[in-house]
Order: C-alpha cells, then structure tokens, then sequence
C-alpha cells in the first residue's frame, strides 16, 4: 500500500494571498517526499471565489521541479473540458520534466459552471470523456494515428516526443457510482474514490470496480482517499476551523481492516495546512469535504 496526498489550492472566503499558498504547498510536498510520501495530487475547478487554481499540471509542474522521488498528478483533470491532443503534449511535457513521475487522473466534471466557461455541454460529458481516454491513450502510443469519433476528428496525428514512462503515463478514473466504477475498470488503469462517503459505501464501490476489472482481464487497482485535519485535539481542529470535522464511525477511525479487506493500493489524505507555520496564519486550504460539500475527486 502506498500513501499520497491531495492539496486544493485556495484561500477561502476570497482568494488572498494565493502566492504564499503556492509556497506552502511546494514546502508541504518536499516534507512529503522526506516522509516517505508516494505522492501529491492537485484537483481542477474554474471561476471559484476561494481562489481554487484551475491549472493542476502547471501546480505539477512547479512541485516536480522542486521534488526529486514524489510523484506528482492531478486529481482530476476535468477532461470533457480539454482537448485531448494539447493535454496529452501536457503531460508528455510534465513527464519528461519529472523524468517520469506523472500520474493522470481524469473525471467526468460534475459544476455546471465549468461546463458553461468552456461553451461544453454537461449533457455530453460521458461520450466526450470516453473519446478523450481513447485519444490519450493514441497519442501516447508512438505511433501514427487517425480517429473518427462523435465530437473528435483526427487524421494521421503522431505525438512526439515520447513519454518517459512506457507504456504511457498510468490513466486513473474518479469515480463515486457503480457506473463510473465500471468505466473506470474497462478503459481506466486505477479508479479513484472519493472522500465525500463512508468506508463502507467506498469498499463497495471498489468491489464492484474489482469485480468488472477482473470481468475485463485486467488487474484491480483502487485508489481510496479519504479527509484529514493534522491538529493536537478535536478542540483545536474546531479553533482553527470553525466547525468540528467528525469521523464518527468505527471504519473511519479506524480504517485499516476496512482498506486491507478492499485490497487498496494507494490511500491519499486530503491535507489541510503546513503543521509547521504558526496557526496566526490562516492556512491556504480546507479539507475536501469542508469546501462547500464539494465532492473531490470531481466525479459521477
């Protein structure tokens, strides 16, 4: 099992002092790497008062170049929003820069206004998602190739360079229904749960993804990730905050059994502040759940 964590960039209420958000974000991912963190992920939202930077490859990148082992990803990429040959040169780019540390997350979208500040329609996103994964996958194959699809049209196309990772860059699926579990196992390389449900609702979910990966001659590998406040006491975490984060079942407080039995194989917790900055800063992010009941990864 291995361990990352999830940074949502933003400063709630208006967005202020983002800079310095950035700069706790760099520190907290190099204490990360010397913990012996797996990884660091960055999520996609647009327009959002909070400030929520909605460039997670360019977040990677600057992570990347100040790590030298963490891998760095999104969490997710809103791709129905992305066209799919500029993102994958992205990440061709970023994973030539990390010298093969990138990981891909992509999800379906689920915020009307990022839909309408790109001109996309909601009502399409699943058959452009599915056509976007298909093309990614082409574009990292190193060879020549054409697609002819319902909102994609390409003739002749060959990405250059190659990733550093073969065969490509690993596809990972956010997922938070048995449809988008299936999804996630048949053209997916890793489903990604979201941390806005309990343990149990998540092991079943993974059971089922399981189930279709395995229908699908494929190996299992689900990605759970769930919420978490670094603080001395529950009074603090109320202090500091405003409200009391409460993980009230016995699964959530003690999740270990409930993740061996799911077989997980990466667990990320959704970080709040630099534990080391004095609290008369206010930190930079609120845990994913806490952000206007915001489900993360942005998934359906």
């Amino acid at each position: 099992m291995k361990f990352g964590i999830y940074s949502s960039i933003a400063n709630p209420p208006r967005g202020e002092d983002l800079p310095r958000c950035v700069d706790e974000v760099i520190e907290e991912a190099q204490l990360a790497e010397q913990a012996g963190f797996d990884s660091c992920f960055f999520g996609e939202h647009h327009q959002d008062k909070d400030g929520f930077l909605p460039s997670p490859l360019i977040v990677c990148t600057a992570v990347a170049a100040a790590t030298t082992t963490l891998r760095v990803g999104t969490s997710v990429i809103l791709l129905p929003l992305h066209h799919p040959v500029r993102l994958a040169e992205d990440v061709v780019t970023l994973d030539i820069i990390s010298k093969g540390r990138v990981t891909v997350g992509v999800g379906l979208g689920y915020q009307q206004a990022d839909f309408d500040a790109f001109g996309v329609n909601m009502s399409d996103r699943v058959d452009l998602f599915e056509e976007k994964v298909h093309i990614l996958r082409e574009c990292w194959s190193g060879k020549e190739f054409s697609f002819d699809g319902k909102h994609h049209q390409i003739e002749n196309l060959t990405v250059r360079p190659d990733t550093v990772q073969k065969p490509h860059p690993p596809i990972w699926i956010g997922a938070s229904a048995p449809v988008s579990a299936r999804r996630a196992a048949n053209i997916g390389d890793a489903l990604v749960t979201t941390p806005s449900t309990t343990l149990d609702n998540t092991v079943r979910l993974i059971d089922q993804y399981k189930a279709a990966a395995e229908a699908a001659g494929k190996t299992p590998t689900p990605v759970i990730m769930r919420d978490a406040w670094v603080a001395s006491s529950r009074l603090v975490i109320n202090a500091e905050m405003g409200l009391l984060i409460s993980w009230a079942t016995p699964a959530a407080i003690n999740p270990t059994e409930a993740m061996r039995s799911a077989a997980i194989s990466w667990v990320w917790v959704a970080r709040s502040r630099v534990t080391s900055r004095s609290t008369a800063t206010p930190p930079c992010t609120l845990p994913a759940s806490s952000r206007q009941g915001r489900p993360l990864p942005d998934t359906h």
